[in-house]
Order: C-alpha cells, then structure tokens, then sequence
C-alpha cells in the first residue's frame, strides 16, 4: 500500500486505475463464433495492492515497484505490481467458467483505505482528528465515490474492505516494542471499526440505488483466517516477508541493496511477498474466494 507523494492525503483518492480487456470473457475464442463476452471491461480503482504498473507512470510518485526482484515468480520482470507475480484482480480478470454465464455487465473493483488508516498512525496527517471522525471521513468520502459511479452507469461493484493492516510485517516490526511482534491490535481494531461502517454502507446503497449490486470482499476476516491456519492454504510463514532484511524481513525494503536483502526460495509459502504486500500465492486465494466464496467472505453474495 505505497504512498505516492501526489496523493498522500486523506480524500481516498485513487491511485490506479487499470483497465483489463479480458482474454477470454472480452475478446472471444473463436470455435467456428466468437463466444459471448461476460463482462465488456474491468474497471480497477485502488491503491498498490492493486495497481498493475501504472505506478510508474505518475509523476512526483516516489514509491514504485519496477525493479528486481518484484515479478519473479510469473512475468518473470518486474511490471510494476507491488508482489512477486499476479494482483488479485489479475486472477480476477482470468475469470471464472460458471460465472461467464452469469455477468453481462463491465465490473468495477475498488480497493482502498489501508494506506489512509497506515498515515494516521504513523505519520499523524490529521491532528485534530479522532478515530471516530476519521471513519466517518473516510466512509462519507467512499459513500460519495459510490454513488458518483452509479451516476455513471455503474451497476456491479466489488469492494475489498480493509485488510488487517495492524498484521503485516511492516505492523509488527514498527509496534515490537510495544506489541513484541504481534498484531498491533489498536490498528486492527480501527479497521474492524471502519469495516463495520464500510458494510453499512454498502447494504445502504444496495437498498437505496435501482439496480446497483455492490459486493464485498472480507479481506480483513479471511486474513486473519490465513494467518492463525496458515498451514491449511498452503503458507509455513505468515508473519516474516519473503523479500526485505531484518525483523520480520520489514526494516529494509525488497530490492534495497543497502544492507543487501535477498527473498525467500519459496515465495508461495509466504503469505507476504515485502513488507505489506501479499505474495502472488495469497492473491490467487483471494480471487479465488471472490469467484465463489461464501457469506464468511463475501457479502451479501459471491461474483
């Protein structure tokens, strides 16, 4: 969840947008006729965890993801994208066989927030404000970001509520002393709060708007599932970084050279790729459940 130094700011402002025509729903294979596509486009609104490279294109933006090793693991070079391989929404965009049937209309995918709620601990943006006045902020300025997509045209929407920030490397090794490496839970809790209003909203706006279908992604409830059973999906590190040095691989940065850090030899067994972001393992999970996760991930349904 970097930071671009045009955008640090609380207004919720996107810091990517990506446009995927997708290879086989969009574009059709050929058996004698093109097959019908399920979805005209995908619209990506988000911060770094879903940024596909258009990154390195913004100018004044110091923090980026386009050298080694970010990448390995599939293109094999790095693009941009702030993990070993493949977004979320990369797989997202792969589709699903069943679901082609089903989706007849461009899908926007929103993911935002963490980087906010990162600034108000650490970097104190807003003094004068409270946790309380900070969720409404953040809530009001989603609710208006919505509904200004509906006016649009809009009608189907995923939103990803906020992960469990206080649990990445990064959270751990800045509260050790006073959490000696566990979850910073005054940041969990935070999240928990806005999340809570986060689903409010959205079963609001459900209520509220013809025709819109708002879906929501659980991301800080299955992560923590992730990250208490790491075992069950495949991960044997769910604490440390596969890339970066030091405490929890979180006190230098992946790709820094100064101390030199190198990554793990086995990123699919980590559930973080650097200091805050997911492998591409733990990206293909989630689109996975996005697809056909039930209500303990997804709300009030599945894509």
């Amino acid at each position: 969840m970097g930071v671009c130094t045009i955008t640090k700011s609380y207004t919720m402002q996107m810091l990517s947008i990506l446009v995927i025509g997708w290879s086989i729903g969009f574009n059709g294979v050929r058996v004698g006729v093109e097959a019908a596509p399920y979805a005209p486009a995908m619209f990506v609104f988000g911060d770094s965890l879903a940024d596909a490279g258009n990154n390195n294109f913004i100018p004044g933006c110091t923090v980026r993801a386009n050298f080694t090793p970010y990448g390995i693991s599939f293109f094999p070079r790095p693009t941009g994208r702030f993990t070993n391989g493949r977004t979320v929404f990369d797989f997202v965009e792969k589709g699903d066989d069943e679901a082609k049937n089903y989706i007849a209309k461009s899908l926007f995918c929103i993911s935002i927030g963490g980087n906010d709620i990162d600034e108000f601990f650490t970097n104190n943006t807003l003094p004068n404000t409270n946790a309380t006045q900070l969720i409404t902020l953040l809530v009001n300025k989603y609710d208006r970001y919505l509904t200004g997509l509906y006016n649009v045209g809009a009608r189907k929407i995923l939103v990803a509520d906020i992960s469990a920030v206080g649990c990445t490397p990064y959270a751990r090794n800045y509260g050790f002393i006073g959490y000696h490496g566990l979850c910073v839970e005054i940041v969990n809790q935070l999240v928990v709060e806005y999340n809570s209003a986060l689903r409010q909203l959205v079963d609001r706006l459900n209520q509220n708007l013809d025709g819109i279908s708002i879906i929501l992604l659980k991301s800080y409830h299955y992560i923590m599932k992730m990250i208490k059973h790491g075992e069950v999906y495949g991960f044997s590190e769910t604490k440390e970084a596969c890339c970066g040095s030091g405490r929890f691989h979180a006190e230098v940065a992946c790709g820094k050279t100064s101390p030199p850090n190198q990554y793990c030899k086995h990123p699919d067994t980590y559930l973080f790729w650097d200091y805050i972001h997911p492998t591409q393992k733990t990206c293909s999970i989630f689109a996975h459940e996005i697809w056909i996760g039930n209500s303990s991930v997804m709300h009030p349904f599945n894509l």
